[in-house]
């Protein structure tokens, strides 16, 4: 009897485990721009054909279904983009694996507030030259908040206090860092005096580098005029001379190797 008993639950036992599904891992809660996203990875050794179940909520509400997720096609990695309207609270996600009537444990992913944990960039730039000087303009990103015109706030709008770094680099050395407060959607600023036809690139972030991403834009700056025209003499001058110096070598050899015919010596006997 108690042999029995045993034999069944024991196949009680393995018949759970046999339903069971591997939870998800590594299960990540970012915001870049303030566009949220959560990202996990199937459970190691998962069946293909799971599906996923994703639920989020914040200090003040419950779990809520989220129906916004969809597969890298090139990775493992599975993704959902979620939204956040206050961005002062705390917020968590959660993500079990689901296969017909199976499912996994829920995995808890870390906790995020907004205003707190977004990075900021990578920022759009675009540099354009003049005579010595390199100007970049200096585009900062948009969050998914909108005005009540249905235009979407840039990041400065939402976080009030940013300051981006500038940093000069010519052909590849350090050269000068400025700091720029944006007024608008748009930054604009000048680098002067700079050597003609040559390399430049600018590096561009947030002031706090743990929180942004870095940008990276390089041009070339176009030759002088005045230097063109410097060279053109300069070349001018050159073949001057070298055209001088032929026509020199030449006479030379007409005087003292081939002398003219009647200065050739002939014997007497003609």
């Amino acid at each position: 009897m108690a042999t029995g008993l045993s034999a069944l639950l024991l196949l009680l036992v393995w018949n759970l485990i046999k339903g069971m599904l591997l939870p998800p891992c590594n299960v990540t809660l970012t915001s870049e721009n303030f566009h949220i996203f959560l990202r996990w990875e199937p459970g190691h050794g998962s069946h293909s054909g799971n599906c996923y179940e994703v639920e989020s909520c914040s200090r003040s509400s419950n779990w809520t279904k989220v129906d916004t997720c969809w597969k890298n096609s090139t990775t493992l990695f599975w993704t959902c983009k979620l939204f956040f309207e206050d961005i002062h609270i705390l917020y968590w996600a959660r993500v079990r694996a689901v296969n017909g009537v199976n499912v996994s444990k829920w995995v808890t992913s870390n906790e995020l507030q907004p205003y707190r944990d977004t990075i900021v960039g990578p920022l759009k730039l675009m540099l354009w030259s003049q005579d010595q000087n390199l100007t970049v303009d200096i585009s900062i990103p948009l969050t998914p908040y909108q005005r009540k015109n249905g235009s979407y706030k840039s990041v400065q709008k939402v976080l009030s206090k940013l300051r981006f770094v500038l940093r000069l680099y010519e052909d590849g050395v350090f050269l000068l860092q400025v700091i720029c407060k944006p007024k608008g959607k748009k930054i604009q600023h000048t680098f002067q005096y700079l050597k003609p036809n040559t390399k430049y690139c600018i590096r561009a972030r947030e002031e706090d580098p743990a929180k942004s991403k870095e940008a990276v834009q390089c041009t070339k700056t176009k030759l002088s005029p005045r230097n063109f025209l410097w060279d053109l003499v300069v070349a001018l001058i050159v073949f001057t001379v070298l055209l001088l110096l032929g026509a020199a070598g030449l006479y030379f050899l007409k005087l003292y190797v081939y002398p003219s015919i009647s200065e050739i010596p002939f014997p007497r006997i003609l």
